[in-house]
């Protein structure tokens, strides 16, 4: 992932277009990386027990957090993002999101039905995507609302 996030040319984007162009490279990394999402869920079932061995580095050390850290700085400046917005708080919301979608689509599908899940489905939930694939703009989308000055 750190290959791909470094490769997005962010700094060069508006804040905005970068945050969003982020979590949707996240959400789209999530989406194809199932393997990775359900070690995630094994790991938090486990209450991190392999990650407390130290083999794991900190959030401080990620690359991620290089990039966070210039977006929200930028957006905050530029009045795009609210004050006191940290780079830890950016990192949860993107992770939550796209997370989320992965690793609870069959128990939501089931409570829920899996229209959702359809491009069908996911574009009548993100209508505002425009030609972008729904399900990471609308991800993306709550992570923005979530930051913004405006909220």
């Amino acid at each position: 992932m750190p290959k791909g996030e470094a490769a997005l040319d962010l700094g060069a984007l508006h804040p905005v277009s970068a945050l969003r162009q982020l979590a949707e490279f996240a959400s789209e990394h999530h989406r194809r990386s199932l393997g990775f999402v359900r070690l995630v869920m094994i790991e938090s079932i486990h209450d991190g027990a392999h990650m407390a061995s130290g083999a794991v580095m900190s959030w401080q050390d990620s690359s991620v957090i290089v990039l966070l850290e210039d977006i929200c700085r930028r957006g905050v400046e530029a009045g795009g993002f609210r004050r006191g917005l940290t780079t830890l708080e950016l990192q949860w919301h993107i992770s939550a999101v796209s997370i989320f979608n992965v690793s609870n689509r069959a128990t939501f599908s089931r409570v829920f039905g899996g229209d959702l899940f359809t491009e069908h489905g996911s574009a009548k939930a993100a209508p505002s995507c425009g030609g972008h694939d729904p399900w990471p703009c609308h991800e993306a989308g709550t992570v923005r609302r979530n930051c913004s000055a405006k909220s």
